[in-house]
């Protein structure tokens, strides 16, 4: 399945259930802010299926991704510089997720370099370490819409988690990561 299919069935399942907090995403990226984005990350490169999710969602603070939202793409450019200036994250980190706190990040390509992979990682900001949660964003809304499906996923605080309250990186999402 592509980010495309993906991203129809996100909006099928996710959309309908919750259509409130769906509905705070905001709409796609035009073509000068995906440039804006391309900029801040200069001379890495984006990945497809980032600018894909950009294109479709600007982001917003709905927490619809399973207990993450989408950062908007100012807030995302934001973050970025100051990891990479300030908390000497390395630059190929870029932390298109968020979330109560987390470290999250898909890498970054270099120019003129076999791709980096499409993988989702995380860490709790307080721990030393990160770890692959998802082998591409399109695994990520097929886990969060596998969840919705199975009936586990609730709104709490405006946030969408599981009956036991965690978000996409806590264990009681394992069995849908796998």
């Amino acid at each position: 399945m592509a980010l495309a299919d993906a991203v129809r069935r996100f909006e099928s399942v996710i959309g309908a259930a919750w259509p409130k907090q769906f509905a705070a995403l905001q709409p796609g990226l035009d073509d000068a802010q995906l440039q804006a984005l391309r900029d801040a990350v200069s001379p890495y490169l984006l990945l497809a299926q980032v600018e894909e999710l950009y294109r479709w969602r600007g982001g917003g603070r709905a927490s619809v991704f399973g207990g993450w939202y989408l950062k908007p793409v100012d807030r995302l450019i934001e973050d970025y510089r100051l990891n990479t200036t300030e908390y000497d994250y390395p630059p190929v980190w870029l932390p298109v997720f968020g979330g109560e706190k987390l470290v999250n990040i898909v890498t970054l390509d270099l120019p003129g370099e076999a791709p980096s992979g499409e993988e989702v990682w995380a860490g709790d900001t307080h721990d030393v370490w990160i770890w692959r949660l998802f082998e591409s964003i399109e695994a990520l809304l097929d886990v969060v819409c596998d969840a919705a499906e199975a009936g586990v996923l609730i709104e709490e605080w405006d946030s969408l988690v599981t009956r036991e309250g965690e978000p996409l990186d806590g264990h009681t999402w394992t069995e849908y990561r796998l």
